[in-house]
């Protein structure tokens, strides 16, 4: 199997990598699209001219939709593939779009109130951008969606609901505040303990180098 592609071509195009290829197709898109949007520009606005004659502008992708019939997603690309959802994603897409909301609403009312000289920023209608959390599970179709949680969740419809029986393990908050004892002669203590009563146990680290040395620790003080 190879990645090289044979054959014979009377031209070729480069383009910079972008978001953006300027083409007469997506300079002209471009340009219908933003006198719908925001009406005829100004003599001084730079994004507009800039486009217009072919010309990449700094920061042209915030107004990606303008150049293109449609934006695709993650999904076009994987559409049966199923999505996990880590435990408060939901929560942070929320806010994560409701800070989107809010940053548009500030730069349409500075748009809104620009000085008669400057030339405002123009946002794009954030449903033009993103996809809201609504949208985006509705962009899920009929995959399979799974969400992670840390809590026991009641069955739900035709929610299936896994429990992995995994519990929050000991912290040894009390024995780490307490000076007079050894912490880790506490984690041995109960690491026996646990395999005394035939659970396995699991020991990870954040780096190999610090998984190595707490090793070595846990052996000194077994």
């Amino acid at each position: 199997a190879t990645q090289r592609t044979t054959g014979q071509r009377k031209s070729m195009a480069l383009q910079a990598m972008s978001e953006v290829a300027l083409t007469p197709e997506t300079i002209s898109r471009f340009r219908r699209s933003y006198i719908d949007a925001f009406g005829a520009p100004s003599r001084d606005d730079g994004l507009y001219a800039a486009v217009s004659e072919g010309r990449r502008f700094a920061g042209m992708e915030h107004w990606l939709p303008f150049f293109y019939e449609r934006l695709e997603t993650v999904f076009d690309y994987l559409p049966d593939t199923p999505v996990v959802f880590d435990h408060l994603a939901h929560e942070a897409l929320a806010e994560r779009h409701a800070l989107i909301l809010d940053h548009y609403e500030a730069r349409r009312r500075q748009a809104d109130g620009a000085l008669k000289d400057a030339v405002p920023y123009k946002p794009v209608p954030p449903d033009l951008l993103y996809l809201s959390p609504e949208n985006l599970i509705a962009a899920l179709g009929p995959r399979e969606a799974i969400d992670f949680t840390p809590f026991d969740a009641p069955d739900a419809g035709a929610k299936k609901i896994f429990h992995a029986g995994s519990r929050h393990g000991r912290s040894f908050v009390e024995e780490r505040a307490d000076p007079t004892i050894n912490v880790f002669d506490v984690v041995v203590k109960h690491i026996a303990d646990e395999r005394a009563a035939r659970r396995r146990v699991v020991i990870a680290g954040w780096t190999e180098g610090s998984l190595d040395r707490l090793g070595q620790i846990l052996a000194e003080h077994h």
